[in-house]
């Protein structure tokens, strides 16, 4: 049986103009949708003792194009190899729901390194990749971190959280022409204990570590405060203990249909958001405007002493 032969759309147009029409077609724009839709890779999620790590790559791109069958339009496989290799960007998740003092993280970059490497075999399109999005939960089950005379705090290891996951990047091309935005969300419960703990979170450790992106922009929000649980039994000999152990796991990133957007949980109240870079000279920071109750003002005090 005769099959049709291919119709480009653009059959006079030289490489140059195709791969103009394309970077066109993939920038976000303020109706344009984020989306997983036909790409080779969908959600992952990696497991450890203290964490779970999700990873998704998205794009903003035009669907019209990408759905055309790359038989018979040959620009739809073009485009395809053009968003793998100029505008993709990797969606990262981190919940914390372990426990910090005894969390080991070297441990932990060795394991998630692995994974990461593992997925670069199967899709080195990976390693192209110039744009992050990484949030962390932190919900440790043990509150602040003890370290010894005080040299480590747990903006330490969120650092090395997002130096992690970050791995694939080639340093030149985080240099030159990577972004980075990362949020680290604190658990209502926490920053409350954070509050009156001696040993504080590190936040100015934290929003000051380099990183080494072109561009970073570093927020610190504090989730909402937990829903109510319902009436206690009156009974002592019934009261309800809560269960000790890791808390349940908490989706950052929702899938749905089509598109893909950050949860709930990573767009509480805001304390900071700060922007630096090696691309940049110095830096600009924005404090958060909600009402600074008695967890705010704390987190807020840490942030300053960047």
């Amino acid at each position: 049986m005769a099959t049709s032969p291919p119709t480009p759309l653009f059959p006079s147009l030289p490489p140059e103009l195709r791969n103009e029409i394309y970077a066109y077609l993939s920038q976000p724009t303020s109706t344009s949708t984020p989306t997983n839709n036909y790409l080779p890779l969908g959600l992952k999620i990696f497991t450890c003792k203290h964490t779970t790590t999700t990873l998704l790559p998205i794009h903003h791109s035009t669907p019209g194009l990408l759905s055309l069958d790359p038989t018979f339009i040959p620009e739809s496989r073009e485009y395809a190899s053009y968003l793998l290799s100029n505008s993709l960007t990797l969606l990262f998740s981190i919940h914390f729901r372990g426990r910090i003092n005894t969390f080991v993280p070297s441990d932990w970059d060795k394991k998630i390194q692995a994974h990461l490497r593992k997925l670069a075999k199967s899709f080195p399109w990976l390693g192209k990749v110039a744009r992050y999005e990484v949030q962390i939960l932190w919900e440790p089950v043990d509150g602040a971190l003890k370290s010894k005379g005080g040299k480590r705090c747990a903006g330490d290891v969120c650092a090395g959280l997002v130096r992690g996951v970050t791995g694939l990047m080639d340093g030149e091309v985080g240099r030159k022409k990577g972004w980075l935005g990362v949020g680290v969300n604190l658990d209502h419960g926490f920053a409350v204990g954070n509050a009156f703990s001696d040993a504080k979170f590190g936040l100015n450790k934290f929003l000051g570590e380099e990183l080494g992106f072109r561009a970073v922009v570093r927020e610190v929000r504090k989730t909402g405060i937990p829903h109510h649980r319902g009436p206690e039994p009156l009974h002592p000999a019934f009261r309800a203990v809560e269960k000790v152990g890791t808390p349940e796991e908490k989706r950052l990133i929702v899938l749905g249909e089509g598109s893909v957007r950050w949860s709930g949980l990573t767009k509480g109240p805001l304390v900071m958001r700060r922007t630096t870079g090696v691309g940049l000279k110095g830096s600009t920071t924005e404090l958060g405007s909600d009402e600074m109750n008695f967890p705010m003002c704390h987190l807020m005090a840490e942030c300053v002493k960047i």
